[in-house]
C-alpha cells in the first residue's frame, strides 16, 4: 500500500495524509467520513480506495505513518554529538513540534491513537520502528560527569523526564485547540527556563541560590 502511495507526487500524498489526519482527529473512527477526506484531499473516492482498500486500512496506515515519521525525524535530525542531556531533550522536543508545520493535525491524531490503543499496543507499534529511541536520546554520547554525585541519577532523570512530558502534553493541547502557527520562540524560551532550573539543581557547581 505504501509503495503504491509513494508513486504519486509528494504534494498529493500530503493532501491525502493531512485530510485523513484531520478527519480522524475530529471524529471517532465510526463517524469519520471518507467523503470528507476525499473532498479535502481533492481526489476521488475510487482513488482513495485504490491506495488503501478500506477505511480501516487507511486508519492503520496513519497510525504507523505518524509514529514512523516522528521517530524518523528525531533520529535523522537530532545532533547526536550534543553531550548535554538537557539540550538533547530540548532538541528532540522542538523537532517533534516542527512536524506540525507539515502535518498540522499529527498531535490531534496521536491523542486519538492513545485513546483507542492499549499501552502494550502502542509499545509494540513504536518498537517496530525504533527499539529504545528514548534510551538512545538519554544515553548516547551524553556527558554524565556534569551531574551531581550526591543525588541518585535515576531520580534526576525521572524528574527531568516527567517535567518535560507534562510540558509537552500542555503544548500539544494548545496546538490542538489553536489553529495558529506554533510559536517556537515562546516554547524555546519556556524550555530554556526549565533547563536553567535543572542546571542549578542537578549540575555540579549549580545552586538554587545562584
Amino acid at each position: 500500500m505504501e509503495e503504491t502511495l509513494e508513486k504519486i507526487e509528494i504534494e498529493k500524498q500530503d493532501r491525502i495524509i493531512n485530510s485523513a489526519l484531520e478527519e480522524f482527529s475530529k471524529n471517532s473512527f465510526e463517524k469519520a467520513s471518507t467523503n470528507n477526506i476525499v473532498k479535502n484531499a481533492e481526489i476521488s473516492k475510487g482513488l482513495l480506495y485504490h491506495y488503501f482498500g478500506t477505511k480501516k486500512k487507511l486508519y492503520e496506515f496513519l497510525k504507523e505513518f505518524t509514529i514512523r515519521e516522528t521517530i524518523k525525524n528525531i533520529e535523522g535530525n537530532i545532533d547526536w554529538d550534543e553531550r548535554d542531556l538537557l539540550l538533547r531533550i530540548k532538541e528532540a522536543g522542538i523537532i517533534k513540534l516542527k512536524m506540525t508545520d507539515k502535518y498540522p493535525y499529527i498531535f490531534n491524531f496521536f491523542a486519538k491513537i492513545f485513546e483507542d490503543s492499549s499501552v502494550d499496543e502502542m509499545k509494540n507499534l513504536t518498537d517496530n520502528y525504533s527499539l529504545g529511541l528514548v534510551d538512545k536520546i538519554y544515553t548516547k554520547n551524553i556527558d554524565f560527569s556534569i551531574f551531581r554525585d550526591d543525588i541518585d541519577r535515576k531520580k534526576i532523570f525521572d524528574i527531568i523526564n516527567w517535567t518535560f512530558e507534562k510540558y509537552g502534553e500542555k503544548i500539544k493541547k494548545e496546538i490542538i485547540s489553536n489553529t495558529e502557527k506554533v510559536n517556537y520562540k515562546v516554547i524555546e524560551k519556556d524550555i530554556d527556563e526549565y533547563i536553567e532550573v535543572f542546571k542549578k539543581l542537578f549540575y555540579k557547581g549549580g545552586s538554587v541560590n545562584d
